[in-house]
């Protein structure tokens, strides 16, 4: 539906509950928001409307990175070659559309808001919650962006980190994305709000930054969701003084604060910019006009003049040896040891572990499972050569599969021994390497016992009271996986592993925030989400589904035959299951891809936590140790293999 001139040379064009508008000026039209993925050819269409072709597009702004505002974003970049624009610390999101912070769970929003099942499949059927990753974006702080119209950015994070409203002082109007909305797409409540905890990051903060939208006191103020019907006047929205702002003290919430998986807890004096950062009155003129980049680095304009001519269609990569950013996935994996983290590159591979400090060394005292060690960071590096680089074999389907699971086990085995040796109350005393010898054993003995042989030897102790062998492997795999989640279910519970699940949760913030290009800090790493597509919990998860495609032709046989298959046919699974992930990642963009590894990335909710300051440290001194030595941007697909499965 387009709404034409909802302000001058403004128009707003809706589609399944959601706003894009379309911004003319004589230097051509940009695109606000992007929708649904199905709001392309509306968009296509206001266009021709009002009398513009597609031609005449030259930027698309997002006022933040949901799903439900990133839909056709990659193709309008595309396929229209203009640059999308987006704050920076929203670029997560546009890599990561559903992996957004919220206050409160989603799922009891969408089974007891009834009201709000139309707006949910109107949602399913726009196919909005599976919009494609943006291959490059371009990154805006502030200032007034070289895009027709000249929108003054306004910073209202609260909604997203890097939520912004768009200001148009010519025409004394705000697109105000989701800042505000006339309804709530999880309670169908219409109305001027904010969105719920469901889709909110930081409500206390979203209320705050009403006041940055009452202070430009626009005639107009258009919303994100649904129709703006009247205006909204922003000073009607100012919040209560005091409402509902917990107390921080040393930048952590206090009671009552929620704080969401992938954003950071900002402090007071981080809090008093509009945008979480210091005021403008005291950032260096240089930062006030920041200057936007592309993803990949390269500067497409100033931000500082209305009167820049709009920047160039298609942005330009810089060389990657200087600027040394991987184009989107990046051939680095890792793993979480004790008080550590492992990296591995193509060539190396790099361990950082933080050791005790000398007083928590001390005769006699023994450092607990939960207590943090206090000393310096240590860094192993290793030399790596794969094993697929010297036998063309070995990068057969399936065999590639097997040798880079063989691969990293050794790799990870070796990772652990060094950090376990490193948390030794006497320092020079190691583990024997007997004693890592029977660890590996037992562990491989349990893990085939558990997760393969425990559950054809249930299922087979009833067998005969099944009607056939197709109901018998699926009765097998059901066990299979239901021991499989309840083990993951018991370990997430252990108090002795709640600091590995923290320092997990570092090494995929530290690799997710390298993926995105932005500088190694703990700060930065440290707004990404803790959940990564390529983690070893979701390949184990696709190890018992592909073990039901592969016993299925077998049936119910013998019992010997039926336990020697299932060990037999391990390799097969896991190779399998390799070229199963490395798939998902090449098809990533696609909506099916993308629902298919959603129960892996859930279950690493189990198996990681939120790492804190000097966690973070730890996997950037890792990863760091491992690009000292190669860039990971010049890697063939060659030195890719085996790199599906290591984050």
């Amino acid at each position: 539906m387009l709404d034409r001139d909802v302000a001058p040379g403004i128009h707003r064009v809706e589609e399944a509950y959601t706003n894009l508008y379309l911004v003319e000026d004589e230097g051509g039209v940009t695109v606000v928001d992007a929708g649904v993925p199905t709001a392309w050819k509306p968009m296509l269409a206001a266009l021709g409307a009002v009398g513009r072709t597609p031609d005449h597009v030259r930027a698309l702004v997002l006022t933040h990175g949901h799903f439900d505002h990133l839909g056709f974003a990659e193709r309008a970049r595309s396929e229209l070659g203009v640059p999308v624009y987006v704050h920076e610390d929203d670029v997560p999101l546009t890599r990561h559309p559903l992996q957004y912070a919220h206050e409160r769970a989603r799922t009891p929003y969408f089974l007891t808001q009834v009201r709000a099942f139309p707006i949910v499949a109107a949602l399913l059927r726009s196919r909005a919650f599976w919009p494609a990753p943006v291959g490059e974006v371009a990154r805006y702080t502030g200032g007034t962006l070289p895009v027709p119209g000249s929108p003054a950015v306004v910073p209202t994070p609260g909604h997203t980190l890097g939520h912004t409203a768009l200001y148009f002082p010519d025409r004394d109007a705000t697109i105000a994305g989701d800042a505000v909305v006339m309804l709530d797409p999880y309670t169908a409540k219409r109305a001027p709000k904010i969105v719920a905890g469901a889709a909110t990051a930081d409500s206390v903060r979203a209320l705050r930054t009403l006041d940055a939208l009452a202070e430009r006191a626009p005639r107009r103020c258009s919303p994100g969701t649904a129709s703006p019907g009247a205006a909204a006047r922003p000073p009607r929205l100012r919040r209560r003084a005091g409402r509902g702002l917990p107390d921080r003290r040393h930048g952590r919430p206090q009671a009552g604060a929620r704080r969401a998986d992938s954003i950071t807890a900002m402090s007071d004096l981080e809090r008093h910019g509009a945008n979480g950062g210091a005021p403008e009155t005291e950032r260096p003129a240089a930062q006030t006009a920041s200057a936007s980049t592309t993803d990949s680095g390269a500067t497409t304009g100033s931000t500082a003049s209305s009167g820049t001519a709009p920047p160039a269609r298609a942005p330009a990569r810089p060389n990657p040896r200087t600027s040394r950013r991987p184009p989107g996935d990046a051939p680095i994996g890792g793993q979480a040891v004790l008080e550590g983290v492992m990296m591995r590159g193509v060539s190396t591979w790099a361990v950082a572990v933080r050791t005790p400090s000398p007083e928590q060394r001390e005769e006699g005292r023994e450092i607990g499972p939960e207590e943090a060690a206090l000393g310096e960071i240590e860094i192993q590096s290793e030399p790596l050569v794969s094993w697929t680089r010297r036998h063309r074999a070995l990068r057969l389907p399936v065999i590639r599969g097997v040798v880079a699971l063989v691969e990293s086990l050794k790799i990870g085995y070796r990772a652990l021994a060094i950090s376990a040796n490193a948390q030794l109350e006497e320092e020079g005393k190691e583990i024997g390497g007997k004693t890592w010898v029977g660890t590996i054993a037992l562990s491989l003995v349990l893990g085939i016992g558990l997760f393969f042989l425990l559950p054809a030897g249930i299922t087979n102790l009833f067998g005969d009271a099944l009607p056939n062998s197709l109901v018998f492997v699926v009765i097998e795999k059901l066990i299979r996986i239901s021991i499989f989640l309840a083990y993951i279910w018991l370990i997430s519970r252990m108090r002795d592993l709640q600091r590995v699940f923290q320092y997990h949760g570092a090494e995929h913030k530290t690799i997710a925030c390298y993926e995105a290009g932005l500088p190694l800090t703990p700060e930065n790493a440290g707004r990404f989400s803790r959940l990564h597509p390529r983690c070893g919990t979701s390949f184990l998860l696709i190890v018992m589904i592909v073990a039901i495609v592969v016993f299925a032709p077998l049936g119910r046989p013998d019992w010997p035959i039926l336990l020697a298959s299932r060990v037999i046919g391990i390799p097969l699974v896991a190779g399998l299951s390799f070229e199963v992930l490395k798939l998902f990642g090449r098809k990533r963009d696609k909506a099916w891809a993308r629902a298919l590894m959603w129960p892996g990335l859930q279950l690493q909710r189990l198996t990681t936590r939120e790492p804190d300051h000097d966690q973070l440290e730890v996997g950037i001194a890792a990863l760091e140790a491992v690009l000292a030595v190669e860039d990971p941007a010049e890697a063939s697909e060659e030195d890719k293999v085996g790199m599906e499965v290591v984050a």
